[in-house]
């Protein structure tokens, strides 16, 4: 006597069973990443009172008012200014600096129009007009953002000047 092997038989609640199980492998991974991009999208449109303003991966550079400081060398001059953010938009901000040098000496406000890298981190402000201004001249400024966002640093300017500046703690 010949005996053929067979297949033991499956009962249908087995098989609904598998079904459920290929049906959740095949749609289970598009809910997770629907999960996974709403969360990274509600984490990114949340800001809290804590933080400065405008803080997000195309812009970090803050609206606010930093405290810079800066020494030109030829002439020495020590320099002291608030260079203030008055708005972002993406990789674009402006604003002006409220410039004091030697005591006064050097004065004025030059408002200028600022550029963010974020691969980088750089950041490049150029001067595009004076106000009450006592021996200043229009300069173009660079300088790195640092990684917690609050302050600018190995900064330089045209004609051979250093600076920093640190994000004024009374902005946020």
């Amino acid at each position: 006597m010949s005996m053929a092997h067979q297949a033991p038989k499956l009962d249908g609640g087995i098989i609904v069973i598998i079904w459920l199980i290929a049906i959740f492998a095949i749609v289970a991974p598009f809910f997770i990443v629907h999960s996974i991009q709403t969360k990274i999208k509600n984490r990114h449109s949340k800001v809290s009172s804590e933080q400065p303003v405008n803080i997000d991966s195309e812009n970090a550079i803050s609206v606010g008012t930093w405290d810079l400081r800066g020494h030109s060398n030829n002439p020495s001059i020590n320099w002291t200014a608030k260079l203030v953010v008055q708005s972002v938009e993406k990789n674009m901000f402006n604003g002006y600096f409220d410039w004091n040098g030697n005591g006064n000496k050097y004065s004025g406000r030059e408002h200028y129009q600022g550029t963010y890298d974020k691969v980088t981190n750089s950041v490049t402000l150029k001067g595009t007009r004076l106000e009450k201004a006592n021996r200043l001249a229009l300069g173009t400024y660079k300088a790195t953002l640092s990684t917690n966002d609050k302050e600018l640093i190995n900064g330089t300017w045209t004609g051979g000047g250093t600076w920093t500046a640190t994000l004024n703690s009374d902005t946020h």
